[in-house]
């Protein structure tokens, strides 16, 4: 039940654990194991730009065989702290710019789960903001389900509706709003069901927007 931007978090928490659990390792070994770990991340999820991004950077910077096995765990210590924060701030710097779009006394229809969709749509209603959310189970995980509970927790008001019913309902919207798991030169990846809804929005000439950093841009897709 979780999106891009909490699993890239796990996957710097493997890092982290790796390198702070290596001691005892020579540089070929640590190498070794790092290198294994990187490719097993970006492995089981390949369509998640952000995994690969935080692999690709913490290499950039730790894995260097000319480095002590001691130098190289401090360094990618700090290459995943350093990622997180980014990926931070610019989640942080979304959420502000994304106030400007909602729709004060409208509608806002979301699908899926955003971690920053829903830290934009919460924003919005701190500010005093009045507008309602449509949003769907998003099967077969239903992690639309936590995100209708979150809402209702923080005293959204929310339409929780079937995924078949949510496309029916585009026309009400004032403004959609999607995360990403990948954005690349040719298209974005996101939740199946995703370019229906876009194309829906097209039709009805409602704004639709994909909110994400650029840690899950990607050149291509692998």
């Amino acid at each position: 039940l979780m999106g891009a931007t909490k699993l890239t978090r796990k996957g710097a928490d493997v890092l982290r654990v790796l390198a702070e659990t290596s001691c005892e390792f020579s540089e070929k070994d640590y190498l070794r194991s790092l290198t294994q770990a990187g490719k097993e991340l970006v492995n089981a999820q390949p369509a998640m730009a952000p995994i690969f991004n935080l692999v690709n950077y913490v290499f950039l910077k730790a894995a260097d065989p000319s480095m002590s096995a001691e130098n190289m765990r401090l360094k990618t210590l700090k290459a995943v702290d350093a990622f997180l924060a980014e990926e931070t701030h610019a989640r942080e710097m979304i959420v502000k710019e994304a106030i400007g779009l909602f729709p004060d006394g409208g509608v806002v229809l979301t699908y899926s789960s955003s971690s920053t969709v829903e830290g934009a749509i919460v924003a919005a209603s701190e500010m005093g903001m009045d507008f309602e959310v449509i949003l769907s189970e998003s099967r077969p995980v239903f992690e639309g389900r936590h995100l209708a509970r979150a809402l209702c927790e923080k005293a959204i008001k929310a339409k929780f509706v079937t995924d078949a019913s949510l496309f029916d309902m585009v026309s009400e919207a004032n403004l959609i709003l999607v995360g990403a798991d990948s954005i690349f030169k040719e298209g974005l990846i996101n939740k199946v069901g995703t370019l229906t809804l876009a194309i829906l929005a097209r039709n009805f000439k409602r704004p639709i927007y994909a909110l994400c950093q650029t840690t899950k841009f990607m050149s291509s897709f692998i």
